[in-house]
């Protein structure tokens, strides 16, 4: 530190500058421009990726419950295309995450009534496909052993 003429210290005082202000707000008005286009359709990948997992959830609670009763439970699409039957009771997926489900037989069979799940564990196999505007999320459930995967 310096000492001036009148015997104080001179210290520089601290503080940011104009030029560094600026270059954070440039930085933070990039980050706007680049990241909050892309929040909405992050945000509905998200709900599209949750009712994914509720359907796989769902699938594997009628397999236990196949196991567990020793008989067959039905999983079918609601006749809206936005929810879905569980062994009778119709449950409904939130129609602010989902505007579609489809379910394709094995092999891809389109128009198959129903998944079944069987009494030793496996089912008939198929897919389960939920869509919500140009987003997708598949939910595949082996033939053979009736387990049941999600996939984006």
């Amino acid at each position: 530190m310096a000492v001036t003429r009148r015997g104080a210290l001179n210290r520089r005082q601290g503080g940011f500058t104009l030029v560094e202000i600026m270059v954070a707000l440039a930085i933070l008005g990039l980050f706007v421009v680049l990241v909050l286009p892309n929040f909405p359709a992050a945000t509905e990948g998200a709900r599209l990726g949750a009712s994914a997992r509720e359907l796989a959830a769902a699938l594997r609670e009628a397999r236990s419950l196949a196991i567990r009763e020793n008989r067959e439970i039905r999983v079918a699409v609601g006749a809206d295309g936005t929810s879905y039957d569980f062994d009778g009771a119709v449950r409904k997926l939130p129609t602010a995450a989902v505007d579609r489900i489809a379910f394709a037989g094995p092999g891809g069979k389109a128009g198959t009534a129903a998944l079944t799940f069987f009494a030793d564990g496996g089912s008939s196999g198929g897919r389960f496909a939920l869509g919500r505007g140009g987003l997708s999320r598949e939910i595949a459930v082996d033939q053979v052993t009736g387990r049941v995967s999600t996939r984006d």
